[in-house]
């Protein structure tokens, strides 16, 4: 049979299966034999988009998603196809897939809320570790040239969580202890923050000296000693610890 009249055939025994007939299994085949075919295929996937998000056929629904998504669409459309293959993808388990769509579509539109929003929530679902590090290596390069720094100071926050070393602790809380006090003004954060900092690394001079510093502008002499007595009695520290913490 002609291509062109197999596809006409296949469209209109999709419609009946989908809309007289109530057979999602039958319409879907018929949609997809309609794309065997050359000719638009933005109607027939559409269609199938519907069914399978209707029928939980996540599966199904995914490689659909990644077809409209290499439609060549209009740039929003496009978005929205790769953040919901994220999401599909999500469903399904597939982590790093999920993260894959909501890194391209933030290369080419870094504002956009959805794949924000969804990056967002995967760090507030408490994710392994390896998603974690995935999601922050997508997220602070954003803020970073945004200049959020409120927000970059919460993702140092949440790599700190999944940073067991104990000296590259203490160079992670570094940098907020600069934001808080040079980007903020919030010198009690950036207090809290080098002193945190030394309690990962007590050997640091550097950090005693800062939290000193910090003390004499805030006039916190009384807090800094107590979190000093802390650091001491976190162990049994050798006499180079006692001396660089004075």
């Amino acid at each position: 049979m002609d291509p062109g009249r197999a596809r006409t055939l296949a469209l209109k025994l999709a419609g009946i299966y989908e809309e007289t007939l109530g057979d999602p299994e039958r319409a879907a085949s018929r949609y997809r034999k309609a794309l065997e075919s050359p000719g638009d295929e933005a109607g027939p996937l559409a269609a199938l988009d519907r069914l399978y998000e209707r029928g939980g056929k996540w599966p199904e629904l995914a490689e659909v998603l990644v077809k409209q998504a290499e439609l060549g669409q209009a740039p929003e459309q496009h978005a929205t196809f790769l953040v919901r293959l994220g999401e599909v993808r999500e469903r399904l388990g597939g982590v790093a897939g999920a993260g894959h769509a909501y890194r391209d579509v933030l290369a080419s539109q870094p504002k956009h809320a959805g794949a924000r929003t969804a990056l967002e929530r995967r760090l507030g679902a408490a994710p392994s570790r390896e998603t974690t590090l995935e999601v922050l290596e997508i997220l602070e390069p954003l803020y970073e040239e945004e200049q959020g720094f409120a927000r970059l100071a919460e993702l140092t926050a949440v790599r700190l969580g999944v940073t067991e070393e104990a000296g590259e602790r203490a160079r992670l809380l570094e940098h907020p202890a600069e934001i808080y006090e040079k980007r903020l003004a919030d010198r009690q954060r950036a207090l809290d923050a080098v002193a945190r900092a030394l309690a990962e690394d007590p050997r640091s001079g550097e950090l005693a000296s800062e939290l000193e510093r910090l003390a004499g502008v805030l006039g916190r002499w009384e807090e800094v000693a107590a979190r000093l007595e802390d650091i001491l009695n976190a162990g049994t520290p050798d006499e180079e610890i006692a001396r660089d913490l004075g």
